[in-house]
């Protein structure tokens, strides 16, 4: 379970707590570059999937998981970084994602309409919380800054 943006990983205690009740191994997580976490916040980047990968290389080696029932779930960037990791990890049998994104740039970005306010509340708590990577900070000026000369490069970044 991934957290999601600027969360602790309290967020998903109580949830825990029943599915492990039931019987799954259940491992959380703080997202790269938030609170306790390492590194630097990449945005759903190829670190945030070998992150995902590398908390089940550890589950498995150090709790009585299945290997071949490995789940995840989050919420919201936690619903999308379980998402993506899916997408490259084998192992990862099912997904539950609650609110979560599958094209960052519609969701922020949406008809080339610009949510100021998205971004800026994300940036902010990025910046609060955790240790924005260099490439997110020059992404989020230029977005903030409505800098249509860079429109294609947060695109690209984005999908």
């Amino acid at each position: 379970l991934p957290t999601s943006w600027s969360m602790p990983q309290i967020e998903y205690l109580a949830q825990a707590q029943k599915l492990a009740e039931t019987g799954y191994v259940v491992v959380t997580y703080n997202s790269r570059g938030f609170l306790q976490s390492g590194g630097e916040i990449e945005v759903g980047g190829p670190k945030d999937v070998a992150d995902a990968s590398a908390v089940i290389d550890w589950a498995l080696a150090n709790t009585p998981a299945d290997a071949g029932r490995i789940g995840m779930a989050g919420v919201s960037y936690g619903a999308g970084i379980s998402l993506l990791a899916a997408g490259h990890d084998p192992r990862i049998k099912a997904v539950a994602a609650l609110s979560g994104w599958g094209d960052l740039i519609d969701s922020i970005y949406s008809g080339r309409t610009q949510h100021a306010m998205a971004g800026a509340l994300l940036g902010g708590l990025g910046f609060l919380t955790g240790r924005p990577s260099a490439e997110f900070q020059q992404i989020l000026k230029d977005f903030l800054g409505s800098s249509l000369a860079k429109e294609d490069e947060m695109i690209a970044w984005g999908k």
